[in-house]
């Protein structure tokens, strides 16, 4: 139910917080399955959930590196082109 979804995401952002692993890969697969299967959830769909919460952040945070990329590319076209730069002139 949403009920145990708001209880048990909280709680596995935390665990995967802790620093021992990288990017919290295997600590949030473990602890997803752990807790949701403590509320009936099967295994299968606990892992899926957990896989598919990690692919939507990989995916979200390409868009985002890819806006900062384009922005820099941009500012270091306008430098060459003899242009200002306006992150510069703000600062």
């Amino acid at each position: 139910s949403l009920g145990h979804a708001l209880a048990v995401v909280p709680v596995i952002a935390l665990f995967v917080l802790l620093p021992i692993s990288v990017q919290g890969i295997g600590v949030r697969e473990t602890t997803y399955v752990a807790l949701f299967g403590a509320v009936g959830v099967a295994p299968e769909l606990a892992l899926a959930a957990a896989l598919l919460s990690y692919a939507t952040t990989l995916a979200v945070s390409a868009l985002g590196g890819a806006v900062v990329a384009s922005d820099a590319l941009a500012a270091v076209r306008r430098r060459a082109a003899g242009g200002s730069d306006p992150v510069r002139l703000a600062a």
